[in-house]
């Protein structure tokens, strides 16, 4: 069923219909055609992505470019090196194809398979180039309505999307999925106090974070990374540093005032790091073009968990995202944890 984020794209009344379905693989579908590609982004980055077309289309269709988050991403998603792989980009993809909508996305500058020049280092301003690069590449394709571009930004993404979507008119549309609206070492600060293993740890992380932005901000540099608590290690790193002064300066607010086209703003109810303060902020400022949708329980990546106590204990408990089972030694050996998208936010 189309609901909340395919129905945005198609104008659509939207459906109340809540439920979860499995996320499908990251790659074509017989709905769809997948075309590898290679393009320049901003400043001597090389990007590479993947544009899927819907099969057998007689008409231009309506087509979207999404925007990864900053992290161990890649253009399928989150890409951690301990952990499963959650392919939110590769099952909206897919998702968009099935209803008849293009997409274009892309392993971010220095992840993947897309490069930056050696010894440059990551700015703001060049990975919203990255985003209009892949906005004119999707444009230019015979098979794309290129009055009907939406611009779907992740996490940080949705940062660089407010900021293009304010100065490039090719952008008809725009969906900011799990953005922050408050400062984002604010909402930095929630995850990792939601993460710890103790209050006292949360605190202390959130001290030395804060310690560390504010010395960044008033021009110096990142603290060494072995006097950093370790969940603050892949956070700040020196080699982005300046990539991380822009964005702990950044005012999600100010960014949003300045956009004009409609936008449809997803937050999971899940999310420790995204709270009910920032998707109105965010509102707010975008004005009444805009609307909220609260996908219930969901993550930060729109899936849902589901932990079922089984008669036969088995040897670990099993975890299973986009369908793909893995063993994972933490919890209770009879319980099977099933991780799947939630149906209302995604489809």
């Amino acid at each position: 069923a189309a609901v909340a984020l395919i129905a945005y794209l198609l104008g659509r009344p939207e459906s109340t219909k809540v439920g979860m379905v499995s996320s499908t693989t990251a790659t074509s579908t017989p709905a769809s055609v997948d075309v590898p590609l290679q393009f320049a982004g901003a400043d001597g980055h090389q990007l590479s992505g993947d544009l899927l077309l819907p099969a057998r289309t007689t008409h231009p269709v309506p087509g979207v470019v999404i925007v990864p988050d900053w992290g161990a991403v890649n253009r399928n998603g989150m890409a951690p090196v301990d952990a499963l792989p959650d392919p939110l980009y590769g099952d909206l993809a897919n998702l968009l194809a099935s209803h008849g909508i293009a997409s274009l996305r892309y392993d971010p500058a220095g992840q993947g398979q897309s490069t930056i020049p050696e010894g440059s280092t990551l700015k703001f301003s060049d990975l919203v180039g990255d985003v209009a690069a892949a906005v004119g590449i999707l444009t230019q394709r015979i098979e794309v309505d290129r009055k009907q571009i939406t611009v779907v930004g992740d996490g940080w993404g949705g940062l660089l999307a407010l900021q293009l979507a304010a100065q490039d008119n090719m952008i008809s549309r725009l969906v900011l999925v799990s953005t922050p609206g408050r400062p984002v070492i604010e909402s930095l600060a929630d995850e990792l106090r939601a993460d710890a293993v103790t209050p006292a740890d949360g605190q202390s992380e959130v001290t030395q974070l804060q310690q560390a932005v504010s010395g960044l901000l008033a021009g110096g540099s990142l603290p060494d990374p072995s006097t950093l608590e370790t969940p603050l290690r892949p956070i700040l790193q020196s080699s982005q540093a300046g990539f991380l002064r822009s964005m702990f300066g950044l005012d999600p607010t100010a960014l949003a005032r300045a956009v004009h086209v409609p936008t449809l703003v997803v937050r999971g109810g899940g999310d420790p790091g995204i709270n009910a303060q920032d998707g109105q902020l965010l509102v707010a400022a975008l004005g009444p073009t805009s609307q909220l949708y609260l996908a219930g329980d969901a993550s930060a990546t729109l899936t849902l968990t589901t932990r079922t106590v089984v008669a036969t204990p088995s040897a670990t408990t099993t975890t299973t995202i986009a369908g793909v089972p893995a063993s994972n030694s933490r919890g209770p050996s009879n319980v099977v944890v099933t991780v799947s998208r939630d149906e209302a936010a995604l489809v």
